[in-house]
Parts: structure tokens; C-alpha cells; sequence
């Protein structure tokens, strides 16, 4: 729990989540993996999902968003904990997505798509 102005806050608390929005289940289809719910964040306004290659992901519970938070448990835990900013992913061009109150398109740098090289550990080779 982090005391913010005499408000707590707990940034993740860790449980299982049987239930998937319709945008987790499309990232599943993107990826060809099941996500499975691993926990709420910041105070239950969203929820954070791992992947079965250790990525895990976060989804709001207010809007519609779905955003990176690490390549894996340990740099998630750091990047929540220190609270860096998550990168923000689009299923399809067109699309836009609201994180930090900036309204995010396909073409800005920092969005991340299902054919991102982040996911893809060959596409490099």
C-alpha cells in the first residue's frame, strides 16, 4: 500500500481472475496464447495478465485499453512498483487508445502492435 495524500493505494494485489473482457480475449487470438489473470492494479482499476511466454500485460477495467508491463514477472513487478510507463497496444490501425492522458494512434512510436519485434524473439534473425 502507498499512502498518496492520506488515500492508500495498493498498486497490485494479486489474485485470480476467471473472467476476460472481450479485449483480453482478441489480444489471446493476436498472440495464439491464453492470458491468465494473475492480479488487479492500482486499486482495482485494472488488471494485469500473463501470457504463457511471461509477458505480462495490463487492462483497464475503466476504459477500453491494454497496455505492455513487462517481458517478464520480475521487470513488471519493478516497472509497477517504480512506476514507469507502460507501452500501449493496438490491435488494429485505425484504433486509438488513451494512456497518461494522451490519446495514443498506430503510428506513434511508443504503440505496440501484435507484430511488434518485442514479441517476436526471431524477427531480428
Amino acid at each position: 500500500m502507498v499512502d498518496h495524500g492520506g488515500y492508500e493505494i495498493c498498486e497490485i494485489e494479486f489474485q485470480s481472475l476467471p473472467e476476460k473482457s472481450d479485449l483480453v480475449t482478441q489480444w489471446e487470438e493476436a498472440f495464439d496464447t491464453e492470458l491468465v489473470g494473475v492480479g488487479e492494479l492500482h486499486n482495482a482499476h485494472g488488471e494485469l495478465w500473463m501470457s504463457g511466454g511471461g509477458f505480462l500485460f495490463g487492462n483497464s477495467i475503466v476504459h477500453e485499453a491494454f497496455w505492455l508491463v513487462g517481458n517478464g514477472f520480475a521487470t513488471a513487478l519493478i516497472n509497477i512498483l517504480s512506476k514507469q510507463r507502460d507501452r500501449p497496444m493496438l490491435l488494429r490501425e485505425g484504433e486509438s487508445v488513451m494512456l497518461y492522458g494522451h490519446r495514443y494512434t498506430w503510428n506513434d512510436p511508443e504503440v505496440l502492435r501484435p507484430s511488434s519485434p518485442e514479441f517476436n524473439p526471431n524477427a531480428g534473425d
